[in-house]
């Protein structure tokens, strides 16, 4: 078999493969394993998945066959909804000899503490806690908590304070009474969050409540988790499981679908509620137009771009740095596979980052529900003189997926006070060798440059930035990134600061507290060289304003220190989805070796974006 050699290859040579799975059950033999009756994916969170799997088999084995266990073995499943977290834990509790089901309890649909403990009652009653089989011997019993984060007479994770004890010591107080467990398997599936890791982060954010509801206490009792994953993984990871999934489906239903059907399934869009939204559409069909039998409220029910549907990120990448451009068109890619729009301030330019954008678009795969009305996946801020007309033939075959915005950034009465011509462009720096440098024409770009930098910020979701020329040669007041930053953080917008590709987002991320190492202020970033430009700015300085932050710096000196202040590891940090300890790897990342150093860029910049909501509204502004 040859091996494909690019990313693009291996994807389509993968999809292929798939394909063929769905249709016969073979062509996945590398990409999959089979774990007692259980199909499971190997690649990327694959493995850990295999991996919690195995551990979680071996724990009830080994448990069940210790004759003086007697505190009961608990046990947490988590996974996004319609993953199978109910078929999961039939199929383990099946798979161990000597243990059974006795009970599966929904807990949003018990009533209160007293009828949760007469299930017990009645799972239990009149046979001992250890049940006897003549050909099995002993058998434990498994109990199976569904939604066991749940609310309880309103309070959130009310359930989490009852189950100590028995979780500890094997009681169950009922009418009064103590009722022994003793020897059991508590299996919880978690409905709030489709990992432990989210579950504990979205607890931890109210500490009161953290602390209230026992959440501490209740972690420190499980012996074992596992987070199964679903259909709905990051970019290419998604294409086995959901093979898997459409072929369980598929040998129960009479449905027939074609080469190009099979590929949007496998590869396109986000399930809403996973493997269910998978079944409505295979229920659905599609027409002979090639769309979906469904009205359109209910496509938008199950069906959307991706996780990060409804965020507009903003992308400023300074492409000209070694190693910036491998990490800027995986990230785009990924942002864009997983349904967020992207957003760019500035110019079309030959080789420039819109070219990249648009790039990263085209190669985008195809809305999965044609009939959905899309917006524009790229918006273009453009404003005079900060930007060129977009005339490039780039742009011209790629209008229809890019919504252009242009911007009125600079008075005429502004212009013709700075001397500066009104209806052609014209440079910041002398662009020809004949041309002398005008501070005035700085001062109209600078002023350009921030209002449409403000403009863009006031309407993304998150900033990205890497790269960026740090020369004192800015067209601006200063590093274009810095200024960014310095907006977006002003206006309380996430940021997420790539350092691996040097330039200005390094020196902006030191003084973020993002490098490992301290450094002075007056050493990073590097003031422009036009000392004019410092007096012909003075008269605008209330210009450069942003609304609603009355402390915007007015210079390089007061923007170091207004990000100082702001870094990191203070209370002034946007919240972006990461810890400190994430944002720094993130910074730290050597992207410009390529390899698994930009791959795990993206992939924590993705789970940011798709963390924002845990703790802020600032998701889904776009899509208001």
């Amino acid at each position: 078999m040859t091996v494909p050699e690019t990313l693009q290859e291996q994807f389509s040579d993968l999809l292929r493969r798939a394909i063929g799975y769905v249709r016969s059950g073979d062509g996945l033999e590398d990409h999959i394993t089979n774990i007692v009756g259980l199909d499971l994916p190997i690649d990327g969170e694959g493995n850990e998945i295999v991996a919690q799997t195995r551990h979680i088999v071996e724990l009830i084995e080994g448990y069940h066959a210790d004759s003086k266990a007697e505190r009961p073995l608990s046990i947490v499943v988590f996974g996004p909804p319609g993953s199978g977290k109910s078929t999961f834990v039939r199929r383990i509790s099946k798979a161990v000899t000597g243990c059974k089901l006795v009970k599966t309890a929904n807990l949003t649909q018990i009533a209160g503490t007293d009828e949760l403990a007469k299930t017990f009652e009645a799972a239990l009653q009149p046979k001992p806690a250890a049940e006897v089989d003549e050909k099995e011997g002993t058998i434990t019993p498994v109990f199976f908590f569904d939604e066991f984060d749940a609310a309880l007479d309103g309070a959130a994770l009310g359930w989490l304070r009852w189950f100590l004890a028995p979780m500890q010591d094997g009681v169950v107080l009922v009418d009064g009474k103590e009722l022994e467990v003793r020897k059991a398997v508590f299996i919880f599936a978690g409905g709030t969050a489709e990992t432990l890791d989210e579950f504990n982060r979205r607890a931890q954010f109210n500490a009161e409540t953290y602390r209230a509801r026992k959440v501490p206490d209740f972690i420190s009792r499980l012996r074992g988790a596992i987070n199964i994953g679903g259909v709905n993984g990051l970019g290419d990871v998604r294409i086995v499981p959901r093979a898997l999934v459409l072929r369980r489906i598929l040998e129960t239903r009479s449905v027939s679908l074609n080469d190009d059907q099979l590929s949007q399934l496998l590869s396109n869009g986000h399930f809403v509620h996973g493997v269910r939204s998978m079944m409505t559409l295979l229920d659905a069909g599609w027409n002979e137009e090639g769309q979906l039998n469904l009205p359109k409220a209910i496509q938008q029910q199950h069906f959307s771009r991706g996780k990060l549907d409804g965020q507009l990120v903003g992308i400023s990448a300074g492409l000209k740095e070694a190693g910036s451009a491998p990490v800027f068109s995986t990230l785009t890619k990924q942002l864009l596979r997983n349904g967020a729009a992207l957003a760019y301030a500035g110019a079309f330019e030959p080789k420039g980052t819109l070219e990249h954008v648009i790039a990263a678009d085209r190669d985008a795969p195809p809305e999965l529900a044609q009939q959905a009305l899309q917006k524009p996946r790229v918006r273009n801020y453009l404003g005079y003189p900060a930007s060129l007309r977009a005339e490039t033939a780039g742009t011209k075959t790629d209008t229809n997926s890019i919504e252009f915005i242009p911007l009125n950034t600079i008075s005429t009465h502004e212009l013709k006070e700075l001397g500066a011509p009104t209806d052609e462009w014209f440079g910041a720096m002398p662009t020809d060798r004949g041309e002398t440098y005008d501070p005035r024409r700085h001062v109209a770009w600078a002023l350009s440059l921030f209002r449409l930098r403000v403009r863009m910020l006031q309407d993304v979701s998150a900033l990205v930035v890497l790269g960026g020329k740090d020369d004192g040669q800015s067209w601006g007041r200063m590093a274009g990134i810095a200024e960014e930053v310095m907006i977006a953080i002003a206006l309380r917008t996430p940021v997420f600061v790539l350092g691996g590709a040097g330039g200005a987002a390094r020196a902006v991320g030191q003084i973020l507290g993002l490098d490992e190492a301290t450094v002075g202020l007056e050493r990073c970033l590097m003031p422009v060289k036009h000392t004019s430009l410092c007096h012909a700015l003075a008269p605008y300085s209330n210009s450069f304003e942003v609304p609603g932050e009355p402390n915007t710096p007015r210079d390089l000196d007061a923007l170091r220190h207004f990000l100082f202040h702001r870094g990191v590891t203070t209370a002034a940090w946007p919240w972006n989805g990461l810890s400190l300890g994430e944002n720094r790897e993130l910074f730290a990342c050597e992207v410009s070796q390529g390899g698994r150093a930009v791959e795990r860029a993206v992939e924590l910049i993705v789970q940011g974006l798709t963390r924002i909501d845990l703790k802020s509204g600032v998701i889904g502004r776009y899509a208001q």
